[in-house]
């Protein structure tokens, strides 16, 4: 019975630590030497008795017959017992139950027999495979050290005898002490996280104690700084109402904050900044402050001034373009178009009167769909009275389909009234404004001499006043400054008479589209702009009503332009 101890003993001696270094030892494996070690110092009856009457051990049955069929043994299965000396009877069973009883002893390579008085366990129920940490109930500490060695027991089977093995404090300390003794750290594998983690936290606490002790030599040095910060401004500049201010701040100890106006700025790591404000007129002075990690202030102002502006306040429009939205052609359409800037006999220019009727030929054939071989334009000298007056009797007389042809009458430069105003007379290139009767040429003979062609209808476009003022500061009679009001007159029942102004009234450039007022609202509308209603198709009411409104804005109410006729007629048709 004592060798099985002193068997039990090698065993666990092999399973542990065979030199006096530290080392880290794993419980799982004292639990795997002790139980190989133990089966294979036993004797072949002691592996059969076990073997065959361990029937319901699973775990120390298993390592029997793993044993039995190792060393060849048959253990007497199937033979009488009575006549088979290898096959244990129960008696057996009993003496090899109370051996292993009272001498299966841990031996925990501590170089000790523990004595039975002093016994770590007691054969109980079962003897079991799993392991428990008993030693956590005795000693924590113990309970992290060598947890996986002690193991219980299951239940006897065939009369083995049931005991229970319970540690004492004796053998607790005597491990304790070998543990000591023997520097041997043994780490059960379910604390091996734990370990990992505390070595962890140690880092982690060596790390804070070190950022500490830097933070506090960091506060020492800078408790004894008495250097404020440096500001400099590298540059201004303007954009308009708003100023741009770069500059740098050094410090021995390290720039805290920067401030401008009372804002904080964004500091790069060389402590450059950029910062933008709102300078109203008149210029304004910006505090610039920076305070350093000692708390050392340092401040200055900068001066910052708006730039005069040179830009010019001024009115744009749109150029004219009367390509565009395409419109409904008219083959018997035609257009009469005269556009008078300098004149023969008077030094009084009708200001862009020219470039007024080249455009608008553009508008008859791209707007009003005439065909350009229908199309008739006569451009200063080229507008004599001779011309303008052959040009009516003529070539348009020969031209007009009679009540088909639609006729367009377009007049850009001077008109002017008799002194009673009871007349109204256009004046050619070459006509003289002391003989209109002689020179000029009467509106109510050229609307009859075209009338007389017995056209579809008539539209007469007049950007023209009858004042004896001008588009410029010039007057076409000197004798005569005081503006004459021409009388509303009659026109033909087929006609549609659309005027750039009122009796009494001028008739105004547009600077800053230089065209004739009248005359830049007229087209423009024809693009489409005066289609109110969006039906594709401009009457001559919605153009009139166009023009009106933007002549009156631009000339401040001075100019009124006016519509005789059919304000239904239809003058654009959009496809």
């Amino acid at each position: 019975m004592r060798s099985l101890v002193g068997i039990l003993l090698v065993g666990l001696v092999l399973a542990g630590c065979q030199t006096n270094s530290k080392k880290n030892v794993s419980t799982s494996d004292y639990a795997n030497n002790f139980s190989t070690n133990f089966v294979r110092a036993m004797s072949d009856k002691e592996i059969c008795v076990w073997a065959v009457n361990g029937k319901n051990w699973d775990y120390t049955r298993q390592k029997f017959f793993q044993e039995a069929n190792r060393r060849g043994l048959g253990c007497g299965v199937g033979e009488a017992s009575t006549n088979n000396p290898e096959k244990p009877d129960v008696e057996q069973s009993k003496l090899a139950s109370t051996a292993i009883s009272e001498e299966m002893i841990v031996k925990t390579n501590f170089g000790k027999n523990l004595s039975v008085g002093d016994k770590i366990l007691r054969v109980g129920q079962t003897a079991i495979a799993s392991r428990a940490d008993l030693i956590d109930a005795v000693n924590a500490e113990i309970s992290r050290k060598v947890s996986d060695i002690l193991f219980l027991v299951e239940r006897k089977n065939n009369g083995i005898e049931q005991f229970v093995f319970e540690p004492t404090q004796n053998i607790v300390n005597a491990m304790r002490k070998e543990l000591q003794d023997k520097k041997i750290v043994i780490t059960p594998s379910s604390s091996v996280e734990l370990t990992v983690s505390q070595k962890e936290a140690e880092r982690l606490r060596q790390e804070l104690a070190a950022l500490k002790a830097q933070q506090q030599q960091q506060r020492q040095i800078i408790s004894r700084d008495k250097q404020k910060p440096v500001i400099n401004i590298a540059g201004t500049a303007m954009n308009g109402p708003q100023g741009t201010i770069k500059g740098y701040v050094r410090d021995n100890m390290g720039i805290a904050e920067v401030r401008v106006d009372g804002k904080l700025v964004e500091v790069d790591s060389y402590g450059n900044f950029i910062a933008n404000t709102y300078v109203p007129d008149g210029g304004i002075n910006v505090l610039i402050e920076a305070v350093d990690l000692a708390g050392l202030a340092n401040s200055m102002s900068v001066r910052l001034d708006r730039l005069a502006s040179t830009t010019a306040t001024t009115i744009t429009f749109d150029r004219l373009n009367p390509l565009g939205r395409k419109v409904s052609s008219n083959s018997n359409a035609l257009a009469l178009i005269i556009g008078v800037d300098s004149y023969k006999s008077t030094p009084a220019r009708a200001m862009y009167a020219d470039s007024d009727a080249k455009a608008f030929s553009d508008y008859a054939s791209q707007k009003l769909g005439i065909p350009t071989n229908r199309i008739k334009t006569l451009i200063n000298d080229g507008a004599g009275e001779r011309e303008l007056l052959l040009s009516v009797k003529s070539w348009l007389s020969r031209s007009v389909n009679q009540n088909q042809s639609d006729v367009y009458i377009f007049f850009a430069g001077h008109g002017l009234a008799s002194d009673d105003g009871s007349k109204m007379y256009l004046l050619p290139y070459d006509g003289a404004p002391e003989l209109l009767d002689d020179t000029a040429i009467l509106r109510d003979r050229l609307f009859s001499d075209i009338a007389s062609a017995n056209p579809r209808s008539v539209t007469v476009f007049l950007d023209t006043c009858y004042s004896g003022t001008t588009r410029g500061t010039d007057v076409l009679i000197a004798s005569r400054p005081i503006a004459i009001k021409a009388m509303e007159q009659s026109i033909p029942d087929n006609f549609t008479v659309m005027t750039a102004a009122r009796g009494d009234q001028t008739a105004k450039p547009l600077e800053e589209a230089k065209h004739g007022m009248f005359s830049y609202f007229l087209m423009k509308g024809m693009e489409g702009e005066a289609d109110q209603n969006q039906d594709n198709k401009i009457t001559a009411g919605e153009l009139h009503s166009y023009v009106q409104s933007n002549v009156i804005q631009q000339s401040s109410g001075s100019q009124t332009p006016e519509l005789q006729g059919d304000a239904e007629r239809v003058l654009v048709r959009f496809q």
